[in-house]
C-alpha cells in the first residue's frame, strides 16, 4: 500500500475479528478517479494503524504550536515588545 493512501473504516468485517476498510490510492495522472478497493484488515492491525495516526496527529499539532510560538517570539523581538 502507498503511504499517502487513505484507509477509511466502513464497518465490521465478514469474518470474526476483522474490520472492513476502503483503500483509496491517490491519483497521479489527471483526468481519472483514484483507485478504490475494499478489503478486510485484522482488528489488531487496524487498531495499530489508527494509534499510529493519532500519535502523528498529536505530534503535528505540537509542532504547529511550537512554530507559532517561535514566530510570535521572533515578531515580538523584531518590534521590540517585551514578554
Amino acid at each position: 500500500m502507498n503511504e499517502g493512501a487513505i484507509l477509511m473504516r466502513i464497518g465490521p468485517g465478514t469474518t470474526p475479528d476483522t474490520t472492513l476498510v476502503r483503500y483509496a490510492a491517490p491519483q497521479i495522472s489527471s483526468g481519472g478517479c483514484p483507485f478504490l478497493t475494499t478489503f478486510e484488515l485484522s482488528n489488531t492491525d487496524y487498531a495499530a494503524a489508527r494509534a499510529a495516526l493519532l500519535t502523528k496527529e498529536v505530534e503535528a499539532k505540537q509542532k504547529v504550536e511550537d512554530l507559532k510560538k517561535q514566530l510570535r517570539d521572533k515578531w515580538d523581538e523584531l518590534i521590540g515588545k517585551k514578554s
